[in-house]
């Protein structure tokens, strides 16, 4: 008898493992042989796709890029909006009134820095280009000589909108690799193979498959404890809010 699993309950990484640590257990035992290469090839492949997109997902260079970018954009944003601050305090009446101006302005970005990326992209748009078209807001910043870093906030805004843009381009070139998809179509897989192995084992019971199906057995054991393990977990930490 081969144990049950909940595939469903793993996580990417744990189901990604799974399957590789349950590929290696089959290619041991020689799926010619034992009469089964026509349902571990297939899963075999749907594995190789599944391990290629998760690291394409989790080691992506754009994501690094666009971490980066985001955080320097929010930098030179907290800059910008620390400066006027600190200028509305300046014994120089002009600079000090144009610094009320810029506060005035900021007030409508408030937590820009906190917005989802799209949002915070739209928004600092908005900032730069009313700083830079309006005359009050653009004698202002003339005032405080901060045309340097309005210039820096409109390039790293803009370096982070085009690298988002090759990120979006990124996965739209690949719309057959979907991690869902992909598992839904493994664990059919799955089932299908362990009918096979079952209805083998039943048919031509040898030693090759005893040997298959407690080597498996004892692999499915080892993340059911994962899963239990986290759900018990889980449970405990719900019931320490209470």
């Amino acid at each position: 008898m081969i144990l049950n699993l909940k595939l469903t309950s793993l996580r990417n990484s744990e189901f990604v493992q799974f399957y590789t640590d349950l590929l290696a257990i089959i290619e041991k035992h020689e799926p010619i042989r034992i009469q089964i290469e026509a349902q571990y090839l297939p899963l075999k492949q749907n594995q190789d796709r599944l391990t290629e997109v998760f690291k394409q997902k989790q080691g992506s260079i754009l994501t690094e890029e666009i971490a980066d970018l985001d955080g320097r954009r929010d930098r030179d944003f907290v800059g910008i909006s620390t400066l006027v601050e600190a200028y509305t305090y300046s014994y120089e009446p002009e600079k000090k009134e144009a610094a009320i101006i810029l506060k005035d302005s900021l007030k409508s970005y408030t937590g820009a820095a906190r917005m989802n990326y799209r949002a915070e992209t739209s928004m600092l748009n908005d900032l730069v280009e009313k700083w830079r078209s309006e005359e009050e807001l653009v004698h202002a910043v003339e005032t405080l000589g901060q045309q340097a870093w309005l210039n820096e906030l409109d390039t790293s805004n803009k370096l982070f909108n085009d690298r988002f843009l090759a990120r979006v381009q990124e996965t739209a070139g690949n719309p057959d690799v979907k991690v869902k998809e992909i598992r839904d179509g493994m664990m059919s897989q799955y089932k299908t193979m362990l009918n096979h192995i079952k209805a083998h084992a039943t048919l031509n019971g040898n030693e090759s498959y005893d040997s298959l199906i407690n080597q498996m057995n004892v692999l499915i054991e080892e993340y059911g404890k994962l899963i239990t393990g986290r759900k018990a977990k889980s449970d405990t930490d719900s019931d320490s809010e209470i």
